[in-house]
Parts: C-alpha cells; sequence; structure tokens
C-alpha cells in the first residue's frame, strides 16, 4: 500500500487528537495521486491557521495570527487536549481571510448532549458583513452557509451563495472531525464526517461570482455571531484542531 508524508498528514488532519507543531506540519501537499475523499483532486494547499487548543489559545501556523481570546464565562482548556465551551462563553478567533479563494475549514468538535435548538459554529457574520454561517441544527444536522458578494439587508432571498447540511445527523458525547471544502473549480461546497463525504451542494449556475461577501472583522466568532444583540455564546460544545488552508485544485 503506498504511504507518504503526505498521507499521513491527512490522517492527522482527519482523525487525530493529538497535535504535531506547526514546523513539523508545514503546508501538507495534499495531492489528488496520494489522496482521495476530502482532498480529492488537490493539487497543492498552503497552511492559513492552525488552532489545536491543546495548552494554548494560540495560532501555531506559520502565520503566528495570535490567540484566541475568550468571551464570557464557562470557556476553559482543558488537560486532555481540547477547549471547552459553553454558553454564555464563546471564542473570537482571529480572522483568516477566505474570501475570494477554494479552502477547506476542518476541525473536532465533541457535542455533550443532542441540540434542542439552533447552536453557533463558526461564523464572520456581522451586521451588513454576513460572509459564512456555521450551525448545529435543531435535528441533529450541520449546516455551513456562504453568502454572496452583493450588497443585501439580510432578506434577499438571491443573497446566499451556496449552502450545504450533513445528511445525517452527528455524532453525540463523542468526537468527530468535521472537513468542508469549498471548491470554485467545480462550484461545490462539501462536508465530510470523519473522513467521509456526508453532503454536497452546487452554486447555481446564474451566479458567476463565487467570491464571497466582504466582512471586515479582525476576529470571526466560534460559539456566537456578531449581528446578534447582545452578542452571547449559543454553543455547547467541546472543540480541538482548528485549520484553515488554501486549497489549489
Amino acid at each position: 500500500m503506498f504511504f507518504s508524508i503526505a498521507f499521513a498528514a491527512y490522517l492527522w488532519l482527519s482523525l487525530s487528537l493529538v497535535p504535531i507543531s506547526a514546523a513539523s506540519l508545514g503546508a501538507p501537499d495534499l495531492t489528488s495521486r496520494q489522496l482521495g475523499g476530502p482532498f480529492q483532486g488537490v493539487l497543492s494547499s498552503t497552511l492559513l491557521g492552525y488552532w489545536p487548543f491543546v495548552g494554548t489559545y494560540y495560532d501555531l501556523s506559520p502565520n503566528a495570527r495570535g490567540p484566541a481570546l475568550v468571551n464570557g464565562a464557562n470557556v476553559a482548556l482543558s488537560p486532555l487536549g481540547y477547549v471547552e465551551i459553553r454558553q454564555p462563553g464563546f471564542l473570537s478567533i482571529p480572522a483568516v481571510d477566505i474570501r475570494t479563494i477554494s479552502f477547506a475549514i476542518t476541525f473536532t468538535l465533541r457535542l455533550p448532549s443532542a441540540p434542542t435548538s439552533r447552536q453557533i459554529l463558526l461564523s464572520n457574520w456581522k451586521t451588513n458583513e454576513w460572509q459564512y454561517l456555521m450551525t448545529v441544527d435543531a435535528a441533529g444536522t450541520m449546516t455551513f452557509l456562504l453568502r454572496r458578494n452583493i450588497n443585501t439587508n439580510g432578506s434577499n432571498p438571491t443573497q446566499d451563495l451556496v449552502s450545504v447540511t450533513t445528511a445525517a445527523t452527528v455524532p453525540i458525547g463523542t468526537f468527530f472531525n468535521v472537513i468542508y471544502t469549498y471548491n470554485t473549480s467545480q462550484r461545490t461546497l462539501s462536508v465530510y464526517i470523519n473522513g467521509i463525504l456526508s453532503a454536497s451542494a452546487v452554486v447555481p449556475s446564474q451566479f458567476t461570482d463565487l467570491t464571497l461577501h466582504n466582512a471586515t472583522q479582525t476576529y470571526v466568532q466560534f460559539g456566537s455571531k456578531a449581528d446578534d444583540t447582545p452578542v452571547t455564546g449559543k454553543l455547547n460544545a467541546d472543540l480541538s484542531q482548528l485549520l484553515f488552508l488554501k486549497l489549489a485544485f
């Protein structure tokens, strides 16, 4: 069986809770010749940000964007290698610019109990600057929404670029890996749970501009969204290994 450093990096990205240093990780070469699954067809990748939440809130990528910031109560690093997020607390993550690129966002998550209402995961969702919103839905699925690069007051029926929802409910009480990929070449937004494709959606053919809505926040949120008043935590989850990757197909 063919085995490479890139494949080892992929397995780590997909399944492991144990971090390695940014220097040893570098920018994994996720090539289609070597990989399938979430990174099928990827010619190269660039690591944009990496927050492992293993004993530190800092970005360990070569970009060193700085630490995630704790907001409110009930957020703390666990000695077991993750950050525990409970309402009303949430995290502010230094913003990574993904507006004009193909990208992957991956993280490991554990929900302590089944949701009874929508909970907010990762969001860049400021009033009049709605760019992306990731949620755990009341039904137990997960949804990721990208908004178009157009002026909108939030009620335009064609304001959304593409949205994908997992085909099945996500696990409860155990860690699972999530990978979202946005492929501008194929016009697709896909979600993988534990390395297996759950669902994929295609940008409507009438949309020619595949860039995301403009956003100027220097921090995005994990566990809340910036257009709420007041901004408060809306997530109960454990989080580890948050990565942002630029992909070339």
